[in-house]
């Protein structure tokens, strides 16, 4: 007897503009992934925090795995604007001190 199969759709997650979120909650599965795996905040700490069940972080940790390399180029990606906002903000503020420090404008 043959069994019949269906493709289920993934419960418990949304894409929003291309960003994964654990389903009508404001709460990225890069978020969770970060705070579990790298923080090493536990699944019943997360849960209690952002007011899902362990079936909904369950879900957003197998989606996170199945997508990782996805998740890391945008980690480095949002790193890279990071570091580069960062220069730019230490330059303006060098330029700021070296106007401060001439003579007659301070």
């Amino acid at each position: 007897m043959k069994k019949k199969t269906q493709t289920v759709p993934v419960a418990h997650l949304e894409m929003v503009d291309g960003t994964a979120y654990v389903a009508g909650r404001k709460v990225k599965v890069r978020v969770l992934a970060e705070l579990h795996l790298e923080g090493g905040t536990s699944a019943e700490e997360l849960t209690a925090r952002y007011h899902i069940t362990l079936a909904e972080f369950h879900t957003a940790m197998a989606y996170y795995f199945d997508h990782q390399a996805e998740f890391e180029a945008e980690r480095k990606a949002l790193q890279a604007a990071m570091d580069a906002a960062r220069a730019d903000s230490a330059a303006r503020l060098e330029q700021m001190k070296a106007r401060q420090s001439k003579p007659g404008t301070g």
